[in-house]
């Protein structure tokens, strides 16, 4: 192989592969990583629970990392909060 295509195969590697960060969101600080091939997602949300009676028990708090691989990486925030969801 010649020098120019292993700095090829290793800038592809980097585009695919090197995760970009995001702000944290502001419904509590979750921070999510993008790349091409996968996302990463380190929940911290802090959302609301209801009584049987439809009113606001309580307010818990979501903290864990997941990671999404291709194609499931190409979903939106609100997409994922419901895969978490039915975990």
């Amino acid at each position: 192989m010649t020098k120019k295509k292993i700095i090829l195969i290793i800038l592809l590697v980097i585009i695919l592969l090197l995760p970009i960060p995001t702000p944290a969101l502001d419904e509590g600080g979750t921070r999510i990583y993008y790349a091409l091939t996968y996302k990463i997602v380190a929940w911290n949300r802090v959302y609301t629970v209801y009584g049987e009676d439809g009113n606001i028990s309580h307010l818990e708090k979501y903290d864990k990392v997941s990671v999404y691989f291709f194609p499931t990486n190409f979903k939106n925030y609100e997409q994922l909060w419901e895969i978490e969801q039915s975990k």
